[in-house]
């Protein structure tokens, strides 16, 4: 009824444009319980680094790379065979996060520069449904909140606490699929929609983009192994 994982990792990091190097040592725990043998619950923690090696200062020198340790707890259930069921909170906490310098907002693209965030916080719960309405109808039904903030500002910024940009809050979507039987057995025909709340467009949260929604649609036919399928996206 118990499984566990531990592991421990080092990488090197080489960017040969530059010479820059880059060296971490992470490691990894989990836990995962089965009370029965169709639902699993689980606890995770973790540790990881990503180089900057494309994110330069004002001065032109690469920025440290970005420290990450994450800690999350979930489950995952099937229901017959007709519903899965996963769900999970965590809470991931970054180092170094490279993002562009407001200094440089005002300069073109291309001569942009970047700053290292202090720290930044994401903790949150996501979930998702899969499951069938009688034999022809399947749901894909998922929902996301998500607490992002800055915690430590980097250097001369006051922005502590504020959310970070590009991150809503609230987001889900539902999609269903009809499959045909009988003489038109292979067709299958869906549609569905995605929606989340406004987001910051950066971390000073002067301006946000308004919350939005999009409504998708699809149909497949499926032969034997084969299976041919037009999407088509934003219909309004």
């Amino acid at each position: 009824r118990f499984i566990v994982l531990a592991g421990l990792g080092y990488s090197r990091f080489e960017d040969r444009i530059t010479g820059e190097v880059e060296t971490s040592a992470d490691s990894r725990l989990g836990l995962i319980y089965k009370p029965t043998p169709t639902t699993s619950l689980y606890a995770s923690y973790a540790t990881g680094f990503n180089p900057n090696f494309s994110a330069f200062d004002a001065d032109g020198a690469v920025l440290p790379g970005e420290e990450l340790r994450q800690y999350e707890a979930g489950v995952k259930a099937e229901f017959g065979s007709n519903l899965l069921l996963t769900a999970a909170v965590f809470d991931i906490e970054q180092k170094g996060q490279a993002v562009t310098d407001p200094a440089s907002l005002d300069l073109p693209p291309a001569e942009q520069y970047s700053i290292a965030l202090g720290k930044t916080r994401t903790r949150g719960f996501d979930a998702q449904l899969i499951g069938k309405l009688g034999p022809s109808v399947r749901l894909i039904a998922g929902y996301a909140y998500l607490d992002a903030s800055l915690l430590e500002d980097g250097p001369d910024l006051d922005n502590d606490g504020n959310r970070l940009g590009g991150i809503p809050k609230h987001s889900g979507s539902l999609f269903a699929v009809y499959e045909f039987g009988g003489a038109l057995d292979g067709l299958a025909v869906g549609g569905g929609i995605f929606a989340q709340s406004r987001v910051p467009i950066g971390f000073e949260n002067v301006s946000f983009y308004d919350a939005w929604a999009q409504l998708d649609a699809t149909v497949n036919y499926k032969v034997d192994r084969w299976k041919l399928q037009l999407n088509v996206k934003n219909l309004t």
